[in-house]
């Protein structure tokens, strides 16, 4: 949407409304034959005038930096008369615009889900910005009382922390995010009541486990070592026992510091976006060492373990995993997941 049809009487827009589905999942459901009038979208009158002049006067572009693309965020690579060439770190793929078709700041739309008849706000934001600034602008600009609650953004049905940066979130202009104050909350299980020393980690290691309903896991813990020493290696989630079966639903490279004691020995390692556990299919997470190190271990553990908010995980060894954790003992002592 430009700032001349936001000037026009009407503009077309999606008219949308979040909608919790029975598996918690937020969905946001479109009514594209809607007009809205301008009315609606509110230009806060603090910001207004800052809103449209960063918008028509663009900062000074600079080589490196990221910026928004009517493809969504990529970084600045080119810079010629009337043509950029922007990368996209994601696809690692170029492309040329018009300089006119980038910006260092675009907009994005705020809507508060509690509110009868909410207004959508329209915020001008930096292209390298975070969720975090984000959350400062919403509360600086009093769109929702935090006094009231705490609350979380949601963006395509992903609570959004407040360390993801916008680029992450493959977003593009005039994407609508939606404030709620009936707050996800994040559970976790803790599979070993004791813990030793002297857990020598190669090569690999997994478990593999399956839950009784549909959740989102956001993050695992895992054990830190007692010599102090960084573990590296890669983290990966796939379906099924091997990782021919289903294919990889996520892998990342990682670093585990090492733990300052042992009640301290677990690390906290949390996705870049959460990944989506279907109910009752079998799923393996596996961590392949690149340097070999002592670390912390669990012991004590068992194959079944029930969540207050009713999601039960049940756990087997996997044949992923060439070092040794299982459901009694080893690493993976914590999961942390939406459900």
């Amino acid at each position: 949407m430009s700032y001349d049809e936001l000037n026009n009487n009407q503009f077309t827009l999606k008219q949308s409304i979040w909608k919790q589905t029975q598996d918690g999942e937020w969905k946001l459901f479109f009514n594209t034959d809607a007009k809205l009038d301008a009315s609606e979208v509110s230009e806060i009158p603090k910001y207004q005038n800052e809103i449209n002049t960063n918008f028509l006067n663009k900062k000074i572009l600079k080589m490196g930096s990221l910026v928004m693309t009517p493809k969504g965020i990529g970084r600045l690579i080119r810079l010629e008369e009337n043509i950029s060439k922007i990368k996209f770190l994601k696809t690692d793929t170029e492309e040329n615009f018009e300089i006119s078709k980038i910006s260092s700041e675009f907009f994005i739309l705020i809507k508060v889900l509690e509110v009868t008849y909410s207004t959508w706000y329209r915020l001008s934001v930096p292209a390298n910005g975070t969720i975090q600034q984000l959350k400062k602008l919403i509360e600086d600009l009093s769109i929702y009382d935090t006094n009231k609650s705490n609350y979380v953004l949601v963006y395509k049905g992903i609570e959004l922390k407040d360390e993801y940066f916008f680029d992450q979130l493959d977003i593009k202009s005039n994407a609508k995010m939606l404030i709620s104050g009936m707050k996800m909350s994040e559970s976790k299980i803790q599979r070993f009541t004791n813990i030793y020393d002297w857990w020598y980690t190669y090569s690999s290691d997994g478990i593999s486990f399956f839950t009784n309903k549909k959740i989102r896991i956001t993050g695992v813990g895992m054990f830190g070592s007692h010599e102090n020493k960084t573990q590296n290696g890669t983290l990966s989630i796939y379906k099924g026992n091997v990782s021919s079966q289903g294919g990889t639903l996520y892998e990342e490279n990682i670093e585990i510091p090492p733990a300052p004691d042992k009640l301290n020995s677990v690390m906290s390692i949390y996705f870049k976006k959460p990944v989506v556990i279907n109910a009752f299919d079998e799923h393996t997470i596996v961590f392949v060492a690149s340097n070999y190190c002592y670390i912390y271990y669990g012991n004590d553990g068992k194959a079944q373990y029930n969540c207050t908010n009713g999601v039960e995980f049940n756990f087997k060894f996997t044949n992923g995993s060439s070092h040794g954790s299982t459901m009694e003992s080893g690493n993976f002592p914590e999961f942390y997941f939406f459900g």
